[in-house]
């Protein structure tokens, strides 16, 4: 076999390839990450929360919701967690709660002082740490905003003892505000960061196929590229 490769042909495409790759991965990570969200899959355990706001200002933790942009409220807070068995465990870990959230491209100071009067009440849930990917912007802590949060990041950037053990905690219904017509609006939402059920309306079928799709493509495109040097001469197999 004698293959002569197209230099500009090849070079471009390996990054189309790597992010039809990605595209195809992260869809087929979507699909079996709804499909275990509508069967109950990997949900944490509840707790009732007795806490305390530390004196240290809300973190921003950037998101997308209903395909606006959104960011999540975390004030940091000290307390107690009672389980569903009525177990009491009390620490002065960091516990960051999501108060709500705030629509817009940056966060608002006027919804931020709103959501900050959320009351805590009802049952939350311990969540894990945001994902980076390539495509994730970076961090800006001095002003308190983030792309891919994470507890220990988040406490060690306030300077908050116990900063190892900090951690993420959801409710279960959430409360989404606005700004329209310069008023303050919201509404009690699902909470899309308990479930990944409750982040769009796509059901895990949707997502099955966009991953099709997009891999579909890298193995169309490797195929045209096969045949093209085929064709001029470039790769034979004799």
């Amino acid at each position: 076999m004698t293959f002569r490769p197209m230099p500009i042909m090849s070079l471009l495409l390996i990054p189309a390839l790597a992010v039809l790759v990605y595209l195809g991965s992260w869809q087929w990570q979507r699909y079996g990450e709804k499909q275990n969200a509508e069967q109950g899959i990997g949900l944490s355990e509840t707790f009732a929360l007795t806490v305390t706001p530390l004196d240290v200002p809300p973190q921003f933790i950037y998101s997308t919701y209903d395909g606006s942009a959104v960011w999540r409220v975390f004030q940091a807070m000290t307390g107690c967690l009672t389980d569903e068995a009525g177990e009491e465990v009390c620490s002065d870990a960091p516990l960051f709660v999501d108060l709500g959230l705030i629509s817009g491209t940056e966060p608002s100071e006027r919804l931020a002082t709103r959501v900050a009067q959320v009351e805590i009440s009802g049952r939350y849930r311990e969540v894990p740490d945001g994902r980076r990917t390539m495509l994730t912007p970076e961090d800006i802590p001095e002003r308190d905003m983030w792309y891919a949060g994470e507890a220990v990041t988040l406490a060690q950037h306030l300077e908050l003892s116990g900063a190892e053990d900090a951690r993420f905690f959801e409710p279960e219904t959430i409360i989404q505000f606005a700004l329209t017509n310069d008023e303050i609006v919201n509404r009690r939402i699902p909470n899309p960061y308990v479930s990944i059920a409750n982040l769009d309306n796509l059901p895990p079928a949707r997502h099955l196929g966009y991953a099709l799709t997009w891999f579909g493509l890298a193995l169309g495109m490797i195929g045209v590229y096969i045949a093209l040097h085929m064709a001029r001469g470039r790769l034979r197999f004799s």
